[in-house]
C-alpha cells in the first residue's frame, strides 16, 4: 500500500490559496486537503490531477469565501463527471453548512450525496485517518456551540440536503427549490477557529510468515485469525501469538497540515503541543505551513524558527507564503494560445506576468529541511517499520513553465508554418520580456482628447468559456472601459464589469501590473450580472471585495464617498448579505444594489417573498408567495446621474428564471444634454439566451454588441435544448440590431479556434433570412418545417439535422429592409479569446489576420491537446474497470464522459 501526495496550488497572483491532493495508489481514490480557492478545478485540469475519483475534501484554516470560492463550481463539476458521493469537512466552527446554504440561489444538483460536516473528532475515510486540531485566535470571536443554535443547525443540514437531494424528480424539483424562499438564521456567526489536520494512513500488518506458522504446528484454518492479529490455540494446548508469525507492523509517517491565517493565531500555534497529537508516538514525516497574506515574513520570527526545529531534523517542512513561493505560471495552455495570437496580433494580447523566483529565499542554515511549497511537487508515502525516521520520498515534480518553453513554442509550432506577418524570433522574445516588465504600461491611463472618444473604448476579455473552466478557456467575464469628458476639461474612464465567472479577478491580476489593477478598481463604477448561473458570477465577490479594500485604502474605512452600483437579479443581494454576515468583505453602505427588473422593458416579473427561517418549523413545507415588483424611478435616475448615462433597458432572456439581456447608453460628454449618437456609446450584452427579437429592439443601433455564441450551427439542437445561441444566430441578432461592432464570446469548451469565421464574414456581406431561401429562384431542394406544434417542431429539428439554420431558428423569420442589409456589410466582428484587450477602433484587425492566414490557423492551434485529454479519460476509465465492481465500473465510465454544453 502506498499514497502519492501532490501539491495542486501555492499562492500566486491568480490562485490565492494552497491545496494538496492525496491519492491512494491501490484504489485510485483521491482527497483534497487545504483550501478550494477560485481557479483550483482549472489547475487540477492543467496539472492532470483527475478529480473523477474524488471522495473527500478536508478544509483547513479559517472559513471564508476566499478559502472556498472555488468550491461551488468544483462540486458542480465533479458531479457532472459522475461523482455520486462526496464529503466536505471542516472543524470547530459549525459554519460550513451555513456557507453552503448561501449557494441555494444558484446551485442545485440532484442525485449527489454531498456530506457537509463540521467534525470535532477523528474521521476514518477508506484507509486514512484524519485528525482535526483546532487553534483559536487570541481574539474571542464567539461560538456557535450553544443551545439556541441547535435547531438552526438542524435546519441548515436540511437545507443542504435540499440543495443536493439524493432522489428527486428532475422534471419537477419545485419542492427542493423552495428553500430560496427562506432566509438563513441570523444566530450563526463565524468563530474564526483555524482548522488543521493530521493525515495518518492506517498502519499495515507485516508479511505473514507461512513457514513459521507451519513450524509452530498451525494449519490453513488458523491463518486467518493470525493475520487478524488474533492468537490461536492448537489441539495440544499450544498458544501461537500473531507476532510469532507476522513481520513487524509497518507505519506511515503522519502528515501535519497547519493553516495560520494571521498573526493573531501565531502564538497559539507555537505553544500548542503538536507532538502529543501525533498518533502512535511517531514523528511527523512532513509539516505543511500555510500562511495568510497578512503575515509579512513568518521565517523572520525567531520563535517560529524554533517551533520548526522542535519537530526534529527528520521532518520535512513546506512553506506556503506569497513571498517564499514564486508567482509561477499556472495556466500554461491558455498562455500558449495567447502567445501564438500575440505573434500575429500583438496589441490584442497582453501576456500573463510570471516568475519562477520567489521574493524571499529560505537561507537559514539551520533550516535545511525547509523548502517552499511549489505547485506540481509530488511525494510518495510508503510504510516502514519504527526504526526508520521517515518513509516519504520526493517524486518527479511537474516542472514550472520557463522562458525556454516559449522559445520551443516559437521554434517548433510557429516558425515551421511560415505564417504571413508573424513576429520574428527577436520580436517574439521582446514581447515575452516586456510582459514581465513592470515599467511597461498596457492600459491607457488618460483619455486622448484629440481623438474620437468612441475609438478609445477598451474591452478586456477575462474569460470566454461556457459552463465550466477548461485548460484553454476560463468562464465568462468582460470589463468595458468607457471614456468620458466634462465641460471643465477633466476626463477619464468608467469601467463596468459584465458578468464575472470564477477567478476572473485572478486573471486580471495575472495579466496586468498592480498599478493597472488599482486603476481599474478606481474606475469601476458598475457590476452587471445577467443571471444566477455559477459560471457567470462566482468571481464577482472578488471584484466587490477588492473594490472595497481599495476604497478603504484611498479614503479610510468611514470616510468614503464613492459607491459601487451592482445591477443583478434580485436574489443576488440576499446572497451577498448572507455571505457578508459571516465573512465581512464589504461595507454595505457603499454598495448600491439594484434589481435588473428596475430597467425592464414592459411588464416586470414578481419576486418571491422571503420568510424568516426561524419562523419555519419544517423546510419540507415552505410557503410560497409572489410579490409584485414595483419600480423606483429614483434608483434609475441615481444610476444615470452617477455614471453619466442616458438609459439602461433590460429584457427577459430565454435561458433560465430571472435571466436578462441588457442595453446601456453612456454619455461621452457627461455634462452635455446631447443624446445624439455622436455623444452616446451604446453597449448591448446578451447574457445567456436564445436569440430574441425584443433584444434586437432595445439594442437597436448599438455601438458594441457582446453576444453569447456557445455552439456552431451544426449543434443547433444542443443550443436549443440548453437555451443558448449558435454563431449564425448571434450574428443575425447583431444584423437586426444594426450594431456597429459585434464581439462573440461564451464558447463551448470544445472550440479551440474558429473554422466558422468564413461563414460569419459571408453572412455579414450577404445576410440571409428564411424568406430569402423560400423565395429564391430555385427552392425545390430546400426542406421546410411542416410543424404545427412544439412537439412536431422539436421532432423535425431533431430528426432532420440538415435543415438550414434559417429554417430552424425563428430569429431569421423577419424580412430585412434595404438599410439593414446595407449596414450588415460594414459590421466589424470579433471572436473573443481569453486575455484579449481590444480597443474599439481595432476590431477590424482580427478579420484581416483570419483571412490572410487561412487554414494555417488550424495548424497553429491544432487539436493535439484535446486528443491528449480524451486519451487520458480513456486510460482513466480502464484503470477503474480493473479496480471496481461492475456497478462501480458503470458509474465511473459515465463520470468521465466529457461534459456537453
Amino acid at each position: 500500500m502506498s499514497f502519492s501526495l501532490s501539491v495542486i496550488s501555492h499562492p500566486t497572483s491568480d490562485i490565492s490559496k494552497p491545496a494538496l491532493f492525496l491519492e491512494d495508489k491501490s484504489t485510485g481514490d483521491r482527497t483534497i486537503i487545504g483550501n478550494v480557492p477560485a481557479g483550483l478545478q482549472r489547475q487540477c485540469n492543467e496539472k492532470k490531477y483527475r478529480i473523477s475519483r474524488l471522495k473527500n475534501i478536508f478544509l483547513t484554516g479559517v472559513l471564508s469565501w476566499k478559502a472556498v470560492s472555488g468550491l461551488p463550481g468544483f462540486i458542480l463539476t465533479v458531479s457532472d463527471q459522475g461523482v455520486k458521493k462526496l464529503g466536505v469537512y471542516h472543524s470547530g466552527n459549525k459554519l460550513i453548512q451555513y456557507m453552503v446554504s448561501c449557494w441555494r440561489y444558484f446551485v442545485f444538483r440532484f442525485g449527489m450525496n454531498l456530506n457537509i460536516e463540521d467534525v470535532n473528532q477523528s474521521l476514518e475515510r477508506d484507509s486514512v485517518k484524519y485528525i482535526p486540531i483546532n487553534i483559536h485566535s487570541n481574539i474571542n470571536y464567539g461560538s456557535n456551540e450553544n443551545d439556541y443554535n441547535l435547531e438552526d443547525h438542524a435546519k441548515l443540514n436540511q437545507m443542504v440536503s435540499n440543495i443536493f437531494p439524493i432522489q428527486v424528480n428532475p422534471s419537477n424539483p419545485t419542492n427542493s427549490k423552495k428553500i430560496t424562499n427562506v432566509t438563513l438564521p441570523k444566530s450563526i456567526i463565524n468563530p474564526k477557529v483555524s482548522t488543521n489536520w493530521i493525515i495518518y494512513p492506517k498502519p499495515t500488518r507485516g508479511k505473514f510468515l507461512v513457514n513459521n506458522a507451519k513450524s509452530l504446528g498451525c494449519d490453513f484454518t488458523h491463518f486467518k485469525k493470525l493475520c487478524n492479529n488474533e492468537e490461536v490455540v492448537l489441539e495440544n494446548g499450544t498458544i501461537v501469538k500473531p507476532e510469532q508469525v507476522l513481520e513487524p507492523t509497518r507505519y506511515f509517517a503522519p502528515i501535519l497540515v497547519l493553516d495560520i491565517s494571521s498573526e493573531e493565531y501565531m502564538e497559539n500555534f507555537i505553544n500548542h503541543d503538536w507532538k502529543k497529537d501525533c498518533p502512535d508516538n511517531l514523528s511527523y514525516g512532513m509539516v505543511f505551513h500555510f500562511f495568510g497574506e497578512s503575515i509579512q515574513d513568518p521565517l523572520s520570527n525567531e520563535k517560529y524558527i524554533q517551533f520548526i526545529k522542535s519537530f526534529g531534523p527528520s521532518t520535512m517542512h513546506l512553506i506556503s507564503h506569497k513571498s517564499y513561493c514564486p508567482n509561477s505560471l499556472n495556466f500554461h495552455k491558455t498562455f500558449r494560445v495567447s502567445l501564438k495570437w500575440k505573434s500575429l496580433i500583438p496589441n490584442f494580447f497582453p501576456l500573463p506576468k510570471w516568475t519562477n523566483e520567489s521574493t524571499l529565499k529560505i537561507n537559514n542554515e539551520d533550516l535545511t529541511n525547509v523548502i517552499p511549497l511549489i505547485s506540481g511537487q509530488q511525494f510518495l508515502l510508503t510504510p516502514s517499520n519504527l526504526t526508520q525516521n521517515n518513509n516519504i520520498a520526493s517524486g518527479e515534480s511537474i516542472p514550472l513553465f520557463e522562458k525556454k518553453d516559449c522559445n520551443d513554442i516559437y521554434d517548433m509550432e510557429i516558425k515551421p508554418l511560415e505564417l504571413k506577418d508573424v513576429a520574428s524570433r527577436e520580436q517574439f522574445n521582446t514581447m515575452i520580456d516586456e510582459s514581465n516588465n513592470n515599467n511597461v504600461q498596457v492600459l491607457k491611463t488618460s483619455v486622448d482628447l484629440n481623438k474620437s472618444l468612441k475609438d478609445q473604448v477598451d474591452t478586456l476579455v477575462l474569460g470566454t468559456g461556457s459552463a465550466l473552466p477548461s485548460t484553454v478557456r476560463n468562464v465568462l467575464s468582460n470589463i468595458v472601459r468607457i471614456p468620458y469628458v466634462k465641460d471643465d476639461g477633466t476626463s477619464g474612464y468608467r469601467s463596468i464589469l459584465l458578468d464575472g465567472g470564477e477567478n476572473s479577478f485572478g486573471t486580471l491580476r495575472r495579466i496586468y501590473k498592480q498599478e493597472e489593477v488599482e486603476m481599474l478598481l478606481d474606475e469601476l463604477k458598475m457590476v452587471y450580472l445577467s443571471h444566477l448561473h455559477a459560471d457567470h458570477h462566482l468571481g464577482i465577490v472578488d471584484f466587490i471585495r477588492e473594490w472595497n479594500s481599495r476604497q478603504e485604502f484611498k479614503f479610510g474605512v468611514n470616510e468614503r464617498f464613492e459607491k459601487l452600483i451592482v445591477i443583478a437579479p434580485w436574489q443576488y443581494e440576499y446572497f451577498l448579505q448572507e455571505l457578508n454576515r459571516v465573512d465581512p468583505f464589504i461595507n454595505t453602505d457603499f454598495i448600491v444594489y439594484i434589481s435588473c427588473e428596475e430597467f425592464m422593458l414592459g411588464k416586470t416579473f414578481p419576486t418571491s417573498k422571503q420568510f424568516e427561517i426561524e419562523e419555519i418549523d419544517n423546510l419540507d413545507s415552505i410557503p410560497s408567495e409572489e410579490v409584485e415588483f414595483v419600480k423606483d424611478i429614483n434608483k434609475s435616475e441615481f444610476v444615470y446621474s452617477t455614471l453619466g448615462m442616458d438609459e439602461i433597458k433590460t429584457c427577459a432572456a430565454q435561458h433560465c428564471d430571472f435571466s436578462y439581456s441588457v442595453s446601456m447608453s453612456f454619455k461621452l460628454n457627461i455634462d452635455s444634454n446631447d443624446n445624439s449618437s455622436d455623444n452616446i456609446f451604446k453597449i448591448s450584452y446578451s447574457g445567456d439566451t436564445r436569440p430574441k427579437f425584443v433584444f434586437t429592439h432595445i439594442g437597436e443601433n448599438s455601438d458594441l454588441l457582446i453576444h453569447e455564441s456557445t455552439l456552431e450551427d451544426e449543434k443547433f439542437k444542443d443550443a436549443f435544448d440548453k437555451r443558448h445561441s449558435t454563431t449564425s444566430e448571434a450574428v443575425h441578432v447583431g444584423i437586426l440590431m444594426k450594431a456597429k461592432k459585434i464581439l462573440l464570446t461564451h464558447f463551448s469548451q470544445r472550440y479551440k479556434s474558429f473554422t466558422c469565421s468564413d461563414v460569419v464574414y459571408k453572412r455579414l456581406e450577404n445576410p440571409i433570412t428564411k424568406d430569402d431561401l423560400i423565395d429564391g429562384d430555385d427552392n425545390s431542394d430546400i426542406p421546410l418545417l411542416s410543424t404545427t406544434t412544439f412537439k412536431e417542431y422539436y421532432a423535425e429539428i431533431t430528426n432532420n439535422p440538415e435543415l438550414a439554420i434559417e429554417i430552424k431558428s425563428p430569429i431569421f423569420s423577419k424580412e430585412l429592409d434595404i438599410e439593414t442589409r446595407a449596414a450588415a456589410g460594414s459590421i466589424e466582428i470579433l471572436f473573443a479569446f481569453d486575455n484579449m484587450k481590444i480597443q474599439y477602433d481595432e476590431f477590424h484587425i482580427q478579420r484581416k489576420v483570419f483571412e490572410s492566414q487561412g487554414a494555417n490557423l488550424e495548424k497553429l492551434f491544432g487539436t493535439e491537446e484535446e486528443e491528449e485529454e480524451i486519451k487520458e479519460d480513456v486510460e482513466d476509465k480502464s484503470s477503474k474497470k480493473e479496480t471496481k465492481s461492475k456497478k462501480k465500473k458503470n458509474n465511473s465510465g459515465n463520470g468521465n464522459k466529457k461534459q456537453k454544453v
